[in-house]
């Protein structure tokens, strides 16, 4: 479920959190994301929030600088998918990409070859 959603995020154009490397490495339970340039986390989680998708949001030195989607206990494809295409949503309503559904085929190819 996680590699889908780094696969989505990817496909946005969105940052992850933190850079890896050999002495580091993503987790399943939840990706961290940073928060778009010009976007506020009130604009992206607020707006996922009317929508209906909880995504989470930094702490303390980094509060609205990043944002989080959890994938642990019961989290199905569907909610991967709903919660990507609501991120595009908000993205596109930010201008920040030109049209909806690269993150969702990303995230839908990636839940399909598991």
């Amino acid at each position: 479920q996680a590699e889908s959603v780094r696969s989505a995020a990817k496909a946005l154009g969105i940052e992850l959190f933190p850079q890896v490397n050999e002495h580091s490495h993503y987790s399943n339970t939840v990706t961290a994301m940073k928060m778009p340039e010009g976007v506020t986390d009130d604009k992206l989680r607020g707006g996922m929030r009317k929508q209906g998708v909880v995504v989470s949001g930094g702490q303390d030195l980094i509060k609205g600088k990043i944002f989080r989607i959890g994938t642990m206990g019961v989290c199905s494809s569907g909610d991967i998918l709903r919660t990507i295409q609501t991120l595009e949503l908000i993205l596109a309503k930010e201008g920040k990409i030109a049209s909806c559904g690269a993150g969702v085929e990303a995230a839908a190819r990636v839940l399909e070859s598991q």
